[in-house]
């Protein structure tokens, strides 16, 4: 564990970015404003709104392209991996608690998490 000047030197710095950057994006949103309001007392209300900009569509992937290369993805580590899951699922865990220096301890988490 790190030394408690550490951690109170971390904290600080936290804490100091995430202040410093919400006032610099209330700064920004601020100038931003006051620009806008500037310009609209000087053209006395003649400039038209900014038009909504659309939201884009993903440039490479749309969703059903994305959601075939998953199912490719997962086809393939399925195939990859089918047989070192049905390896070690064969081996079994006898619900004996894990020892730290067992190594049966990761082969029942792998299997375990795989063959969901």
């Amino acid at each position: 564990m790190a030394s408690l000047l550490m951690q109170e030197r971390l904290l600080g710095f936290s804490l100091g970015a995430a202040l410093g950057g919400g006032l610099a994006t209330h700064l920004h949103r601020l100038y931003w404003k006051s620009t806008a309001d500037v310009a609209h007392q000087i053209s006395q209300g003649r400039i038209p709104p900014p038009n909504p900009v659309p939201v884009p569509e993903p440039l490479l992937l749309n969703k059903a392209t994305r959601e075939e290369l998953a199912h490719k993805w997962n086809l393939s580590i399925d195939y990859t991996l089918g047989a070192v899951v049905a390896h070690l699922s064969s081996r079994g865990w006898k619900g004996d608690p894990p020892t730290l220096g067992s190594t049966l301890c990761f082969y029942n988490v792998v299997s375990s998490a795989s063959v969901v």
